[in-house]
């Protein structure tokens, strides 16, 4: 958390340099509940394992649909198939049947998931700021609570780390694609498209970590795992030209 949102604030910081605005409490509100669902996530992760973990957490998009449909608006079908199809994806990928049942991570993913939906949602409300500025914010408050929830593990942030050229250049990596790209690409999304659309389509991060992690640290998948994958990320285009065609 604290490198992933280090280095989006840094990349950030520099793009505006003197733009940064002063966050609304809507930002605010956004990038806690959003920080607070990523650190659940990743407790989640330690107690239970990424496989179901994951899982629950692709549900997220449920959240906004609920919302939506609790304001008296239609949800189309195409989102449901796609909320579905990557579900379908991610399970045949994760195989989250290989893990035993951990109350602690089912209860932290589920947090997760819905504190996620909810951060959606609140940052659906706020226009005009810009896109940088929204990531800004979430940067930091995940700096901050990354660094208050290793404290609070005992832990000094970031020195229980073995610094080697590999792993920092890997780090930072993954700070710019996971952190400084991710959330910029959800913020504009939230601000393009229905929320419930954006939240679907943010789901299609976890078959891209999957491609990530094969493709840059080597980790084998298997036949069934690139058809899980395949699936995953076929739902999320799917939805994808769904949206151009409406917007055409």
């Amino acid at each position: 958390m604290i490198i992933r949102g280090g280095v989006s604030a840094v990349l950030i910081a520099v793009i505006l340099f003197s733009h940064l605005a002063r966050p609304s409490w809507r930002v605010l509100v956004f990038s806690i509940l959003f920080s607070v669902a990523t650190l659940f996530l990743y407790i989640a992760i330690r107690a239970w394992s990424p496989g179901p973990s994951l899982v629950v957490i692709t549900l997220t998009p449920v959240v906004n649909i609920v919302a939506k449909l609790l304001r008296g608006k239609v949800v189309h079908r195409r989102v449901y198939l796609a909320m579905i199809g990557l579900l379908i994806g991610v399970m045949i990928a994760l195989n989250p049947w290989q893990a035993n049942f951990d109350l602690i991570g089912f209860v932290m993913s589920l947090l997760a998931m819905l504190l996620a939906g909810l951060g959606m949602e609140v940052l659906a409300g706020e226009k005009g700021v810009d896109p940088y500025n929204k990531s800004f914010w979430l940067a930091i408050l995940t700096v901050c609570i990354g660094c208050l929830a290793s404290v609070g593990d005992g832990q000094m942030p970031l020195l229980a780390l073995e610094w080697t050229s590999s792993n920092t250049l890997a780090l930072v990596g993954f700070g710019v694609v996971g952190g400084f790209l991710y959330y910029l690409a959800n913020i504009i999304a939230v601000e393009e498209l229905e929320t419930e659309v954006a939240t679907t389509l943010a789901m299609a991060e976890t078959p891209a970590v999957i491609i990530s992690s094969w493709f840059m640290l080597g980790d084998k998948l298997s036949l069934v795992q690139w058809v899980g994958v395949s699936i995953a990320l076929a739902a999320a285009a799917s939805l994808v030209h769904a949206q151009q065609e409406k917007i055409s």
